[in-house]
């Protein structure tokens, strides 16, 4: 079985985050994110994934190449326009041979999916979906089903009245290769509002099921945080591919303290009397003396001066952070920000 990762979007959700970096390779505790996504599908015996593109496609593929340094076989789809999910499934058609796993771009999740496969090929379905708990169900999907987890309907981002429950649609599919007939070429077509129900309207065999296993929707900076905090946790495994980021002991002055969750990559400068707790800094960062990271993520080449403080929130790649700035929670700061002395946001 083959996967396929729609990945095209812009990630306008995410900005400042996603202003000069394609969402798919924005750093997770200082791991772009794709790789937990392949980490996913190669611990469920996929090799071959396919990866629907758009949005600056270039930084992705040179990140990654043919998947020969992971052990994968990567393809790739780059679409001019986006076409929808369901479209980038049809333009993705000729390297498509069989039932195949697809995953929105924007998924982080513990799931197992080797058994979300077994489980569509005992139910023999057409369409398999991955229905998970959600605290924001009005932002999602929800699936209408029948008491054989047979699906009947879809709301997109229902209204109060409309929900029934905390089960939302978490964009893991499993897919037979002739839904692909269904797909007209050319259009913009998605999987929720046009394919599915009308999949469902002409008898196909569309099955939900249900999840207790972690995942987080990463579609706006706090949810991005989130992510980042749960892998911190430990609640999401670290990919292990050649070549990426692995949390280490830092060698701190002993005046400064870091707590044992945080990721601070080794290349970074740590001067005194600093505090980090439940952060995650990235290449080349600069703290000097005095500095408070709590509860954020700060990107690589990023320089805080003394006496800052951060505290919930995001700071992006080659930013500069004045001496006694303080930055207040929901904060969320694009590369190359310079925030003067004394400032407070």
């Amino acid at each position: 079985m083959k996967a396929l990762i729609l990945a095209g979007g812009k990630g306008s959700e995410l900005l400042p985050m996603t202003a000069n970096t394609p969402k798919p390779i924005v750093p997770v505790g200082n791991i772009p994110f794709i790789f937990y996504q392949l980490d996913r599908l190669k611990k469920a015996g996929i090799k071959e994934v396919i990866l629907s593109l758009s949005y600056q496609p270039r930084h992705i593929q040179e990140l990654l190449g043919d998947g020969s340094n992971f052990g994968l076989v990567i393809h790739y789809t780059v679409e001019a326009v986006p076409q929808g999910t369901a479209g980038a499934l049809r333009t993705a058609a000729p390297l498509i041979t069989g039932p195949t796993l697809v995953l929105n771009g924007d998924i982080l999740t513990g799931v197992d999916l080797s058994r979300v496969i077994e489980h569509h090929r005992e139910r023999r379905a057409l369409v398999t979906l991955v229905e998970g708990r959600s605290n924001r169900p009005e932002r999602l999907g929800v699936i209408l089903k029948n008491r054989t987890g047979r699906v009947t309907g879809f709301i997109e981002k229902p209204r109060d009245h409309e929900l029934q429950d905390d089960w939302v649609n978490m964009g893991v599919y499993v897919m037979e290769r002739e839904i692909l007939d269904a797909i007209p070429a050319g259009t913009y077509y998605t999987l929720e509002r046009e394919l599915f129900p009308g999949l469902i309207g002409h008898g196909a065999k569309i099955i939900a099921q249900k999840t207790d296993e972690y995942w987080c929707h990463i579609d706006n900076p706090c949810c991005y945080l989130q992510a980042n905090f749960d892998v911190l946790s430990g609640r999401v495994p670290l990919p292990k591919f050649f070549g990426l980021f692995e949390p280490r002991p830092f060698n701190l002055p002993a005046s400064s303290r870091m707590d044992a969750k945080s990721f601070v990559h080794e290349s970074c400068v740590i001067k005194e009397n600093v505090v980090i707790e439940n952060a995650v800094i990235g290449e080349k960062c600069r703290i000097e003396e005095g500095v408070q990271v709590r509860d954020s993520v700060i990107m690589s080449g990023s320089r805080l001066k003394s006496g800052a403080y951060l505290r919930y929130s995001a700071v992006g790649r080659n930013c500069v952070l004045g001496e006694a700035v303080t930055i207040g929670k929901g904060a969320f700061l694009g590369d190359k920000t310079t925030v003067a002395d004394f400032s407070r946001i």
